[in-house]
């Protein structure tokens, strides 16, 4: 035995041996992970110091940089909807990059993005933003981006699409404001305009459109002399604080008077009157101006059912003063162009507004009558063609009032519905001639306050009514009057066209 105890020795000399190197091996390694760890928390001290400095430069990039929301000098304004399509105003800082931002009204919701405008120079920085393949019959939320920010906004950014009716066989209900006459008080001894809070309550309408019937800014002497002076008088109004959630909300088309013309009653005779038309242009959004071979803002558009004629009464119009009976009020060209779209339209009413009245038979200022051979033309045009729902809308009096003219047996009546003033000096007294006026609807004369209109179209298909409403500046109903398409009808025994 004594034979293998140097063998244990060895064996025992042999496992201490790898002990003591396997703790070498132990601190190595843990002396090693210290030192990577030290390394480690090193750089990433670095890094922290490093995203900190960007963080701080680019912090300090945004304060000296104007914010997002400057780059918006005014709207968004929503204009023209169709089916798939709708057009939005705005103006921005020139040279700024615009896109929108847009998803349907729903829970879940998918956001598109529009493409990107430039706001240029020649355009005073107006950009009107065309968002194309929509959905029908839908509504939508959106947001304007401005050289990649967001403009931060407490107005209601929202559009509609229209419903393809003839589809399903059921046209949509639909509620819209009118008025015209909107004098902006400037200067400190500016006294006629005033009780602007009716754009306010004007704002709280759960309507789908309005309908501008002229005079939505006055332009003065200082700004009927140039582009430059137009366009500054509809900077003003339009960034108006009164004003801003009235067009922010709801879709908005428009015509004009003399006062978005001119001077007051400006005629074909203005020097200006191409400056006038490109500046109207720029501002509205109404889906067309005048034709090819005829420049002017006059054009048509489609709410539901319901076909709306916009009437150009500037550009072609001779002065009311000291005329002829042949002095033209439309001018030839526009007045065939009326009666053919109106021929070729199927809607149940077909609605034509104008921005001076033209049924009142009462001569006084510049209403239509003044122009009888033309007008008396137009009348005898649609009677000539059977053409059933016609309806007037107009404005300029500073009054409100229903003129209906029933003297014709075999036609139905026609309703010219005149709604003035928004915030111009309403008129406190008429003649008295206008004030006995036996062709205006009992109830319906607004004198001394300014309002503001409301027309609702409702009801099923062959069987639709329209309501016509008037309202003060605080809301409350002044008067209202329904008729129904049925009234707009040529009586069954004189005849219908086929």
């Amino acid at each position: 035995m004594t034979t293998y105890f140097p063998l244990k020795y060895s064996l025992l000399s042999l496992n201490a041996k790898i002990f003591k190197w396997y703790k070498y091996l132990i601190r190595s390694i843990f002396l090693i992970f210290l030192i990577l760890s030290a390394v480690a928390l090193t750089n990433l001290t670095i890094l922290q110091a490093q995203v900190k400095t960007v963080a701080q430069v680019k912090t300090a990039a945004q304060v000296k940089t104007p914010q997002a929301s400057s780059a918006l000098i005014a709207g968004p304004m929503v204009g023209a909807s169709f089916h798939y399509e709708v057009l939005i105003w705005l103006q921005a800082q020139v040279g700024s990059k615009v896109h929108l931002r847009y998803w349907q009204d729903a829970e879940n919701w998918q956001a598109f993005e529009s493409e990107t405008y430039e706001a240029e120079a020649q355009n005073y920085g107006i950009v009107h933003v065309h968002l194309s393949g929509l959905k029908e019959n839908q509504s939508y939320r959106y947001q304007v981006w401005i050289n990649g920010e967001l403009i931060h906004t407490d107005l209601a950014l929202k559009f509609q699409t229209q419903k393809i009716w003839y589809r399903y066989g059921q046209p949509n209900d639909f509620s819209m404001l009118i008025g015209s006459c909107a004098f902006i008080n400037e200067l400190p001894e500016d006294t006629y305009g005033g009780q602007t809070e009716i754009f306010d309550q004007m704002a709280k309408s759960d309507v789908d459109l309005m309908l501008w019937l002229g005079d939505y800014i006055y332009l003065r002497p200082e700004d009927w002399m140039s582009m430059k002076g137009m366009m500054n008088r509809y900077l003003k109004t339009r960034t108006h604080p009164a004003l801003k959630q009235l067009t922010s909300r709801f879709h908005h088309f428009a015509i004009w008077d003399d006062h978005d013309f001119g001077p007051n009653d400006a005629n074909r005779s203005f020097g200006l009157k191409k400056e006038a038309l490109d500046a109207f242009k720029l501002n509205w959004a109404n889906p067309s101006y005048g034709l090819p071979e005829l420049p002017g803002i006059f054009g048509h558009f489609t709410w539901s059912d319901v076909d709306f004629f916009l009437l150009d009464n500037r550009t072609y119009r001779a002065t009311s003063l000291k005329q002829t009976p042949d002095a033209p009020y439309l001018g030839d060209q526009q007045v065939n162009w009326l009666l053919d779209a109106l021929a070729n339209s199927r809607a149940p009413f077909k609605i034509i507004a104008s921005g001076s009245q033209v049924l009142n038979p009462y001569q006084r200022f510049e209403n239509a009558s003044l122009h009888p051979t033309e007008i008396n033309a137009l009348i005898d045009g649609i009677k000539l063609r059977k053409i059933e729902g016609v309806l007037f809308l107009s404005g300029d009096r500073h009054h409100t009032e229903l003129i209906v003219k029933a003297d014709d047996p075999h036609f139905y009546p026609l309703y010219d519905f005149t709604s003035s003033p928004l915030t111009s000096g309403p008129s406190a007294s008429s003649a008295k001639e206008e004030e006995i006026n036996p062709y205006r609807v009992e109830g319906t004369f607004v004198t001394g306050k300014r309002n503001y209109g409301k027309i609702s179209v409702s009801g099923a298909y062959g069987h639709r009514k329209m309501k016509l409403e008037t309202y003060g500046v605080d809301g409350s109903l002044i008067w209202e009057k329904e008729i129904l398409a049925q009234d707009l009808k040529i009586p069954p025994e004189f005849g219908k066209k086929k």
